[in-house]
């Protein structure tokens, strides 16, 4: 077998040494491993054997590969009839470096035989140790793995990186009474005593960010794909004991997705199983490991009582995790640098067959106001980033698993399908699969295949959008002749934008829309890629045009005063003219343009009153998110004032709710019980009397112990307005709850909940549950964003973060993404930029780099805050008061 080598032609490319990233030497390439472990969930130790086939590219004497926290017990190389074996090993920098007496010469095969062992870490990376609590009360653990993006060499020593793909034959040993899963189907299972070894079938070739295993006392529920695009295999949920079942809806949906995604990609899925793990303690939200997918307790169980939006975020997760499976693990980005092509497909992918199992759900609607809004608030900072972003070390590896990777990325995937077409567009797609499988690509070897489809240069078109960060501002005007002026120009949040910020003219997609006999149309076509151009606009739509119909294209769009006024009355007029999409996309793109200076933030608060009535829940819970913005962002400024925009808010959202009720019954669909809970939220956190009235009447009788008092669909937003308006005892019941519940929802919920009191003393005490071992790692961010909620917690929480900075961090995965965000948890809610120099002040001690890019652009938010205060406090006063809010 010989290391994947793109095919002739291919705009993929090897790895230069030049480029200066961190990267192993290429003297030699694994191809193949075989892998035996040897772990014990007693001692918490393990040893391995790893032999290593490998192609010497070089005449060798050194050998380097990964290594982190492992001992190299003996090492041998073989080639030929030859051995030699070698003591002189060094460790440094990740590496394992392994100087041997005599060379092994280029072009030839060796074998790479290493003994070493390991501690199954406390960290959730690498092959970790995850506990929890059995139906008799006792702490039990099991042993699993998280490799992505670098904890393979955690694990194992290995070549840690995408493009150096390899087969993997893995077997381990283990006590018999534990379930062994790995990535391929078992061949063959040896039980001796009461010790078992499981020995797997051979891997595809794949990269080592993909392996995985588990040993854990497990049960599962089973389900089988329909066998009408690939062939029937089944599809198992494994579980802690007690939990199976809460796994099926994921089981079934898993089952019919992977039939699904290998009608839409024309190649089928490749194994010949598919595990998807609940694992008690874990970082990301899920993790596509080829054939052993393994996800938190909460993005994979549910039951059919759960909330409508838990079911919605455990279907797209499934279905992002199983997109993977196509892309990033049949097709490999070269490097991290291309890691959108991962992401950014998966999460795409993922609204996309939701749509196709649940159009009712109307899932294309909410992407609006959920990743295109993702990605156009990050890419409005001075410290976004290129959805290419050029990666040198490991280390900043994580801190791009972002809202540009995944958001950002999954948005220039819609635009571009909508606009070639979206049967052009997969077929592309399936090209691009089928040239590329097994093997690695750059983002030029998708445009290539996209652009062979669709006839036209799609490399050309996409170039700004992948290799340049930022988005414009897309101003439009009418001229005295009757044309329509559209000039393209940088967005900033912060409003500032120098000449320098302005030197990318952006392929922007216009989709004008006006109308044309008596009927809303759009011109699909129409392209701005220069400065300014002006267009011609027909009598017959009589003064009504949008930009950027159903909001498919990555930009924001100013329009005037007058036009503003118009599109709003005609909204209510002609609700046929602007769809969803394009009504929560005129009220985000209003509420961020005048945040960031380009006109009055009145002209926010005047839509928001004038749609006060809209239907659609996606439209008004935009509406209420964007309010809420700006009462947060003023929440240091004249209690009066932030007083008067709560008043605002609750007038909206009370009327609403007392409209829709909160009672469910199976009338219900699933956007209403998504409404109904979302304005109830709303309406309590600001004091409706009859919704706090009702909720802490709920809340008493759960913490009594009636499980059946609060539908699930309103426990999130009664724990938090019990906590938030009920007496401080409240806050004791909620912590007996968590205590006390073994459901992964009901302890979210809580810790979503404790932060929401403004008295001293409980404030204080969910700071220390942040250092109290009751709270999981992975939930740390669940306690502390919750303080983020009022003023008082969030200076209280800066306080307590910058004085226990050190058992925080302990408490935190040095390889993960979780650091970034605690430190944007920590700063995100100052809004002065006096705040700014304390916070550098601060951190101009401590060793960043592993979250330098989110604590800057935490900055960056701030300065946002400081200047739309600055620019609109005046405006938004003057507003309350002609209003009689204030």
């Amino acid at each position: 077998m010989q290391v994947t080598v793109p095919s002739s032609g291919s705009a993929s490319a090897s790895l230069a040494k030049d480029d200066n990233r961190s990267v192993l030497p290429t003297n030699v390439k694994p191809i193949h491993y075989d892998l035996s472990l040897y772990p014990d969930l007693e001692t918490f130790a393990y040893g391995g054997n790893v032999n290593v086939s490998l192609d010497v590219i070089e005449d060798s004497d050194t050998i380097t590969l990964h290594g982190i926290n492992l001992r190299i017990l003996s090492a041998a190389l073989e080639w030929g009839h030859q051995t030699i074996w070698t003591d002189n090993v060094t460790y440094k920098d990740e590496r394992i470096v392994l100087q041997f007496s005599s060379i092994v010469p280029a072009n030839s095969v060796a074998v790479l035989k290493l003994a070493f062992t390991g501690v199954i870490s406390k960290g959730m990376e690498g092959f970790y140790r995850s506990s929890y609590v059995d139906a008799d009360g006792n702490t039990k653990y099991l042993a699993t793995t998280q490799m992505e993006p670098t904890s393979a060499r955690r694990a194992f020593p290995c070549w840690d990186e995408p493009a150096l793909k390899a087969t993997f034959s893995i077997d381990i040993t283990a006590k018999s009474n534990y379930t062994i899963l790995s990535n391929m189907n078992i061949s063959e299972e040896v039980i001796k005593d009461d010790v078992k070894t499981a020995r797997f079938a051979k891997t595809c070739r794949m990269s080592t960010y993909l392996l995985a295993w588990i040993v854990a006392e497990l049960e599962y529920v089973e389900c089988f794909t329909p066998g009408k695009h690939c062939p029937r295999l089944p599809v198992r949920v494994y579980t802690t004991p007690g939990f199976a079942q809460q796994g099926k809806f994921a089981a079934d949906l898993g089952a019919k997705t992977i039939d699904f995604f290998s009608g839409a990609f024309n190649e089928a899925y490749p194994l010949p199983k598919c595990d998807m793990v609940a694992i008690p303690d874990f970082e990301a939200g899920a993790m596509e490991n080829w054939g052993l997918i393994t996800y938190r307790l909460s993005a994979i169980l549910v039951s059919e009582d759960s909330a409508a939006t838990v079911i919605q975020r455990v279907a797209e997760v499934v279905q992002h995790e199983l997109a993977h499976q196509w892309f990033g693990n049949l097709v490999t980005m070269q490097f991290w640098d291309g890691l959108w092509l991962n992401e950014g497909f998966a999460t795409w992918m993922s609204w996309f067959s939701c749509h196709n199992f649940y159009p009712e759900w109307k899932v294309w609607e909410s992407y609006v106001t959920d990743e295109l809004q993702s990605a156009l608030a990050l890419d409005a900072l001075r410290s976004s980033h290129p959805i290419e972003v050029p990666i040198m070390h490991e280390y900043e590896i994580n801190q791009i698993f972002d809202a540009i990777s995944y958001s950002k990325g999954s948005c220039v995937i819609r635009m571009i399908s909508k606009y070639v077409g979206e049967d052009v567009f997969i077929r592309g797609i399936q090209k691009y699969i089928s040239r590329h499988r097994y093997n690695n690509t750059v983002t030029e070897d998708l445009w290539a295949a996209l652009s062979e489809e669709s006839g036209q240069d799609i490399s050309t078109m996409m170039k700004c959008w992948t290799k340049f960060t930022g988005y414009p501002v897309i101003s439009i005007s009418e001229t005295k002749e009757g044309k329509l002026r559209i000039e393209q120009h940088r967005f900033l949040s912060t409003g500032d934008v120098s000449p320098e910020d302005d030197k990318t003219l952006y392929w922007v997609p216009l989709k004008l829309k006006t109308i044309k006999d008596g009927k809303p149309t759009v011109d699909e076509k129409i392209v701005l890629t220069e400065r300014s151009v002006e267009l011609p606009l027909s009598q017959e739509s009589h003064g009504a045009y949008k930009l950027n119909s159903e909001q498919s294209g990555i930009y924001r769009v100013q329009y005037t005063t007058d036009h503003l006024k118009r599109l709003a009355k005609v909204a209510v007029e002609k609700p046929e003219f602007l769809s969803v999409e394009d009504r929560a996309g005129l009220i985000a793109d209003v509420a961020s343009l005048s945040r960031a200076g380009y006109g009055h933030v009145s002209s926010t608060l005047d839509l928001a009153k004038t749609w006060k009535e809209e239907p659609s829940f996606v439209v008004f819970t935009e509406i209420l998110a964007r309010l809420n913005g700006i009462k947060s962002t003023l929440r240091f400024e004249k209690p009066e004032i932030v007083d008067a925009l709560k008043k605002f808010i609750l007038e909206i959202s009370s009327v609403k709710a007392h409209k829709l009720g909160w009672s469910f019954d199976s009338s219900d669909d699933h956007i209403s019980r998504q409404f109904k809970s979302t304005v109830f939220g709303f309406a309590g956190v600001n004091g409706d009397k009859k919704v706090v009235s009702d909720a802490i009447r709920m809340f008493e009788a759960y913490a009594a112990g009636d499980q059946k008092a609060i539908n699930d669909n309103l426990r999130s937003s009664v724990f938090i307005i019990a906590v938030r308006h009920g007496e401080p005892k409240c806050w004791d019941q909620l912590l007996d709850i968590y205590k006390k519940s073994n459901d992964p929802y009901v302890r979210t919920n809580c810790l979503r909940a404790f932060g929401y009191t403004e008295n001293d003393a409980y404030i204080e005490k969910t700071l220390q549950l942040a250092l109290d071992p009751i709270v999981k790692e992975q939930d740390l961010y669940l306690v502390l964003s919750s303080l983020s909620s009022h003023k008082k917690g969030v200076v209280t929480m800066w306080k307590f973060a910058t004085t226990h900075w050190e058992q925080l961090l302990k408490r935190l995965p040095i390889a993960g993404t979780m650091r970034g965000h605690i430190v944007r948890i920590i700063t995100g809610g100052f809004t002065h930029k006096s705040d700014i120099d304390t916070i550098k002040k601060f951190f101009a001690n401590q060793d960043i780099k592993l979250y330098e890019r989110a604590l800057q652009q935490s900055l960056d938010s701030i300065s946002s805050s400081s200047s739309f205060i600055e620019k609109s406090l005046n405006d938004i006063t003057e507003w309350l008061k002609i209003n009689n809010y204030v």
